[in-house]
């Protein structure tokens, strides 16, 4: 560190045994930053780096332990960005007994680099590697953004080796992020390369356990512990990937949302019992994901009691009270509306429903009041009372 601020000509102690070892391109947005953890003859390289840098990535190792004491190579997908630095630290001469550590999704494109280095799943051994003096988790982060993608956590010094993952497009040449500012530099990155915010959170969500004291990401800034929630928070919010498409395709807005609503409904389903509650979130789900002013449900029952049971409350509107009285309709229906049961509320129809077109075309029965006279959003219901 050179006046409180690290000098990256030199390797950087980002914690004790753990060292930046990568490159500063002068004028590229996108660094591509390596990690040595420092194991004597057992040392760990992570994310080897691209040709560009490779020069210097392996002075530095030089100048901590001897290229010749690296025994794994961790490459938490296949970009060059990542193995592009392997020919030349082979050359160089790593351990005798050295291996790439990675996910088989990336060790069937890895070998098409033509390295003669053997692999070693991570998969394989419990998602884990232990060293002399510490263990490493590997965490599978699928599609994040290569499908084989997984960050790395050392346990003693709390460093998570991320990858792409809080990776940033950024001018400045800072190791470290110093504020929320550094979020604009991720929002750039994730926006582009990450395939949607569906995907994205799921990564986040294999992460959220693990006592983080810092995040290493290949590219962009290194993000202190004060830094890493408010920086989770927000990019959980992030629009990413397909959803970029989706500004200016309504279309595709709409099914996005329609999947969405989707998979809240099997949650739902799964996680409640009470009816009443199911369909209350149903609508509101409705609602807040496809902007519908209302939910309409079908049901066919043998036994129209269990309507109070299924419901809070059972709205009749008058409109629907004369059709059931008319002289055309079923004589069970008519019987029924001649002695109502005192759970049934009857409402005068107020005005027509002036929402969206797609109520058009509904008769004036099933068209829901406008305004609406209740807080959650209208759950409008046809059911059979009994057998015509």
């Amino acid at each position: 560190m050179v006046g409180g601020v690290a000098d990256t000509c030199e390797a950087v102690e980002l914690a004790p045994r753990v060292w930046w070892v990568g490159s500063m391109l002068p004028a590229d947005r996108f660094q591509c930053h390596v990690y040595l953890v420092e194991q004597g003859d057992q040392s760990v390289l992570i994310d080897p780096g691209s040709a560009l840098i490779a020069d210097v990535v392996i002075r530095k190792v030089d100048s901590i332990v001897g290229v010749d004491h690296v025994r794994w190579l961790v490459c938490s997908h296949q970009d060059p960005d990542i193995i592009g630095a392997l020919p030349a630290l082979h050359d160089r001469g790593l351990h005798p007994d050295a291996k790439i550590v990675t996910h088989w999704r990336d060790e069937a494109l890895i070998v098409h680099s033509g390295t003669a280095l053997p692999f070693w799943r991570i998969e394989e051994h419990n998602w884990r590697l232990p060293l002399k003096d510490r263990t490493l988790q590997f965490r599978f982060t699928p599609y994040v953004h290569f499908a084989g993608a997984f960050c790395t956590f050392d346990e003693v010094s709390g460093t998570l080796f991320s990858s792409d993952l809080f990776g940033g497009f950024s001018a400045d040449l800072s190791l470290y992020a110093s504020s929320m500012a550094y979020f604009e530099s991720m929002r750039a990155f994730h926006e582009h390369y990450m395939p949607s915010r569906e995907i994205l959170a799921h990564a986040l969500d294999q992460l959220r356990d693990l006592p983080m004291r810092r995040i290493a990401p290949q590219h962009g800034q290194i993000i202190p512990e004060e830094l890493i929630a408010p920086l989770i928070g927000q990019l959980q919010q992030l629009e990413c990937g397909i959803y970029l498409l989706a500004r200016d395709d309504p279309g595709l807005a709409f099914l996005l949302g329609a999947n969405r609503t989707m998979r809240d409904v099997v949650e739902t389903l799964v996680r409640e019992t009470e009816f009443s509650v199911v369909a209350r979130h149903l609508a509101d789900l409705a609602a807040q994901n496809l902007r519908v002013s209302s939910l309409e449900l079908w049901a066919r029952i043998g036994n129209i009691d269990l309507l109070p049971v299924l419901f809070d409350k059972v709205i009749l509107p008058s409109v629907v009270q004369v059709e059931l009285t008319d002289p055309g309709a079923p004589p069970t229906v008519q019987t029924w509306i001649a002695d109502p049961p005192t759970w049934l509320q009857v409402h005068e129809t107020p005005s027509r429903y002036s929402g969206p077109a797609f109520t058009d075309g509904l008769d004036e029965g099933r068209q829901p009041p406008s305004p609406w006279p209740f807080r959650s959003t209208p759950i409008c219901c046809s059911w059979t009372i009994g057998r015509a």
